[in-house]
């Protein structure tokens, strides 16, 4: 299965002055929705593990951690709780082609 679009898809390329090279997402807004969920964080947690479980794909974790403003994934606080959206809403499934 190849990603037909990925996290990069949706980008700014940078040039600052020193003639270095950046790639900036944009991050998309997503709606609140009543069919999202929430989940606890455990012990040795993953955004890839999250995601495989609440969306059968571990790639996916990039909207994770978009929607709960985690910047460094590998950061994750046991007893947090994450906002799981419902990507129904934003038809991710075409990245899925």
């Amino acid at each position: 299965m190849g990603l037909k679009n990925n996290i990069y898809s949706k980008r700014l390329i940078v040039k600052y002055t020193e003639g270095d090279y950046s790639i900036q997402r944009i991050i998309p807004n997503y709606p609140t929705s009543t069919e999202d969920e929430i989940h606890t964080v455990i012990q040795d947690d993953t955004l890839t593990q999250i995601a495989f479980k609440y969306y059968g794909e571990p790639v996916l974790w990039y909207h994770i951690a978009d929607v709960n403003n985690i910047f460094n994934p590998f950061d994750l606080v046991v007893g947090s709780s994450l906002r799981i959206p419902n990507l129904e809403i934003l038809d991710y499934r075409e990245e899925l082609k």
